[in-house]
């Protein structure tokens, strides 16, 4: 009897769990209606930005307006090229007037990019930067206590003195010593400041140490983007990096290191630079040494109507 009950009840349950669900929905309708209230804006396949080269720094045009910072070129690419603009011919946030590139004939043009090549803010950085790191990861620049490392630092440091027509720095021993001291200083616990010298300049970076061998690109970038190198202007930010490229600075010396995923780098230079006469000292990059770097010596850099194309 209480074998029949239960076969009853699960025949009942069987019958009534289809009805207390209703209908099922096919999968397929679900994911089309999110795709109604979400639509797929696609990316305009002829979405490009041209770099130019004008007055010691690099300008971004894209749909005929021109822009100083790269930032702003990219915050236009995305709302222009997903097709989310109302009003293709308004004038966008930190750009000039679109007459401004006809108006001025001097402008060279370097490069055309196509995403995702348009992340790089300059055509020559990300070059050098292949150049000599390419291939070369964590596994290759970690062995012998990071010593490859501190060499890719010093000849990829080199190669952007190169483009500002200074002089090579080379490696101290001595710097080197007080380096190594001073990343351990740079560290937790420590997060000891460098004791400021009158004779040894400082630069401190931190990052996780897969990330090393990017470092000093991201570096000389932010003093690219931020030195008013028309006007010679420059603001905190600007000032330290700019010890990377004095001129009269000769010396250096590397330290690294490890904490948990974390590597502390210390840059110390000598003779210090960001400080004296900065005219004498710190150098744009201009087509003068735009023609005799390497980079360029398969291409003649002529007028902004021909584009310039890496060998």
């Amino acid at each position: 009897m209480k074998c029949l009950l239960n076969i009853k009840l699960y025949i009942f349950l069987f019958t009534l769990f289809p009805n207390i669900q209703g209908p099922k929905r096919k999968r397929t309708s679900i994911v089309d209606d999110i795709s109604a209230k979400r639509p797929y804006k696609p990316l305009i396949k002829d979405c490009k930005i041209t770099y130019y080269w004008f007055k010691y720094r690099m300008w971004y045009e894209l749909n005929n307006f021109l822009f100083k910072k790269h930032r702003d070129v990219i915050a236009y690419y995305n709302k222009l090229c997903f097709g989310v603009l109302s009003n293709k011919d308004k004038r966008p946030e930190g750009a000039a007037k679109r007459n401004f590139l006809k108006v001025n004939s001097n402008f060279l043009k370097l490069a055309e990019y196509s995403y995702p090549d348009i992340l790089k803010s300059n055509p020559f950085t990300d070059f050098i930067w292949k150049r000599i790191w390419y291939g070369c990861d964590f596994n290759c620049y970690a062995k012998n206590q990071f010593e490859l490392l501190k060499i890719g630092f010093l000849t990829e440091l080199n190669e952007y003195r190169r483009l500002h027509g200074v002089k090579p720095l080379v490696m101290d021993p001595l710097l080197q010593e007080k380096a190594e001291k001073q990343a351990k200083k740079n560290a937790p616990p420590f997060h000891t400041k460098f004791k400021d010298n009158r004779f040894i300049g400082h630069i401190g970076a931190n990052c996780r140490v897969e990330q090393a061998n990017i470092l000093m690109k991201k570096m000389y970038e932010i003093l690219l983007s931020n030195y008013d190198w028309y006007n010679k202007t420059l603001n905190s930010i600007s000032r330290v990096y700019l010890q990377l490229i004095w001129k009269h600075t000769q010396k250096i010396g590397v330290g690294v290191w490890i904490k948990d995923d974390h590597i502390y780098i210390a840059f110390l230079f000598s003779p210090k630079g960001c400080a004296g006469n900065f005219n004498k000292n710190v150098y744009p990059i201009t087509q003068k040494h735009l023609y005799m770097f390497n980079l360029f010596e398969k291409n003649r850099l002529i007028r902004h109507q021909d584009v310039f194309k890496f060998p």
